[in-house]
């Protein structure tokens, strides 16, 4: 129900006897650099009646790679809270009988950072003197701040070489 494309609450409690109690940032698992990667999200739904949960993930035992010497994001985790408290680790795939009661609770990964930690003198921020600097905004899904980042250095570093195609 929530592959790649990120269901409504309101759609996934109005088909399914469930209730979303947690929708939120997964704060610091973006990988450290000198622009950080995306944070993950944290979801925890609460069944309602017997179903059967299945997850399809991955990331969670390889964290997402950071690049041009950034860290990796922190690696994604799959929980089944039981409503007596009891807390099962699940893996990338798992198939498992909810009870009314249950939670699943799904940590997404965070993305890799990109760039050398870049250290601040109190200032608040950073600046860069170098005629390829450039910016781009991190997204919540994992990898994709990774492409987005790689990509726009490689652009940043042709055109700033003047390399660019002749007409």
């Amino acid at each position: 129900m929530t592959n790649t494309r990120l269901t409504d609450p309101e759609v996934l409690e109005n088909r399914y006897p469930v209730r979303l109690e947690t929708f939120e940032i997964r704060k610091g698992s973006g990988g450290k650099g000198k622009h950080r990667g995306g944070d993950g999200i944290i979801r925890e739904i609460r069944f309602l009646e017997p179903m059967t949960a299945s997850i399809v993930s991955n990331r969670r035992k390889v964290a997402p790679y950071g690049i041009s010497g950034g860290s990796p994001g922190a690696v994604g985790v799959n929980r089944l809270i039981r409503k007596d408290g009891k807390v099962e680790e699940l893996s990338h795939r798992a198939e498992c009988k909810m009870e009314p009661g249950d939670i699943f609770r799904i940590e997404t990964p965070g993305g890799g950072g990109f760039g050398l930690p870049v250290a601040t003198t109190g200032g608040g921020g950073s600046s860069s003197s170098s005629s390829s600097s450039y910016m781009f905004t991190t997204a919540l899904c994992a990898g994709v701040a990774v492409v987005a980042a790689s990509a726009a250095f490689v652009l940043a570093r042709y055109y700033s070489s003047g390399r660019q195609k002749k007409q």
